[in-house]
This record gives C-alpha cells, sequence and structure tokens, in this order.
C-alpha cells in the first residue's frame, strides 16, 4: 500500500487537522496516524501471567501444532539453496530460523487467550472454598490410579481473599 502523496495531504489538511485534535493517535508521519498500544501490552502481560500460574500447561495438540512447525521449518531449511543468507550464517541462525515457528505457535495461542480457554475447558468441577464455602474452581492435576489430586485453579478465593492449597 502506498502512501498518499503531499499533493493529497496538503487537500486533506483540514480532516488531518481535526484528527489530530483527538487524543490517543499519534501522527509518526505527516497523515499516518497511530493509537497508542498500552493496552494491547497490559493484555499480553495478562496472558503471560495466566500462562505462568497455571505452570506454563498447554493442551496437546498445541504441543502437536508446535512439532508441525518445527517439521516444516527444517524441511524448509533443508530445502534452501547453497546461496542462500540462511547458510552464510551458521548452525546458530539455522537453530534459531527452525525454532521460530513453533514459537510463534505457542506466542500466538497463548497471547490470543487460547490457553485460558483450554485451561478452564480442563476444570473437572467446582467446590466449596474451605473459609468460606462459595464456590471455587477446581481443576484435577493427578493420575485417578494413584489417588486423585485436586487443587485450587486460582491462589485465593475470590470470595473471601483466604489463600488456597
Amino acid at each position: 500500500m502506498k502512501h498518499a502523496g503531499e499533493q493529497a495531504l496538503d487537500a486533506l489538511e483540514d480532516l488531518l487537522r481535526a484528527v489530530r485534535k483527538h487524543e490517543g493517535l499519534r501522527e509518526r508521519k505527516r497523515g499516518a496516524f497511530y493509537q497508542k498500544s498500552a493496552g494491547v501490552l497490559l493484555a499480553a502481560i495478562g496472558f503471560f501471567m495466566f500462562w505462568a500460574r497455571t505452570r506454563f500447561w498447554l493442551p496437546r495438540y498445541v504441543h502437536f501444532l508446535a512439532a508441525i512447525g518445527l517439521a516444516v521449518s527444517l524441511w524448509g531449511l533443508t530445502t534452501t539453496p547453497d546461496d542462500a543468507p540462511i547458510n552464510q550464517q551458521g548452525p546458530i541462525a539455522k537453530l534459531l530460523l527452525a525454532l521460530a515457528l513453533p514459537a510463534m505457535v505457542y506466542f500466538f495461542f497463548v497471547f490470543y487467550g487460547g490457553q485460558r480457554a483450554a485451561f478452564e475447558r480442563r476444570l473437572t468441577r467446582m467446590g466449596p472454598c474451605p473459609y468460606c464455602n462459595q464456590p471455587v474452581a477446581y481443576f484435577h492435576n493427578g493420575d485417578s490410579a494413584t489417588g486423585e489430586k485436586v487443587s485450587s485453579s486460582e491462589k485465593q478465593c475470590p470470595h473471601c481473599g483466604q489463600n488456597l492449597t
């Protein structure tokens, strides 16, 4: 997409002045406005904090998709011509390039909320908080053959604020 030329921007100057008055928009180049991205950054931090709180759990199909991504990356590296720039960079660069596609799979799955949705679907039951008897979400994190282990999905009860262990 080509940016508007100076003549077109001159013709739209009244409109550009009106747009410049809106708070939250920045004009990096004349006629090119950008919205501040603090909200997106905060959302990403929230998703990754949830990912850490769930002990980096991801469903198996995400690992399967990442493995397919790794296979595609490795196939791509093996079929590159000898004079390709990546072949002149050494084995570390090739390794990082091969890991880029699986990393993107994990990043976008977590960032777009798939991890939270899959985790909440994994919840097996609601149980009472031992302090206030209000319902709290619990999930299964053990093997039913060795004895069912159940722990709270939250660190604190959302109703009374007591620590759940």
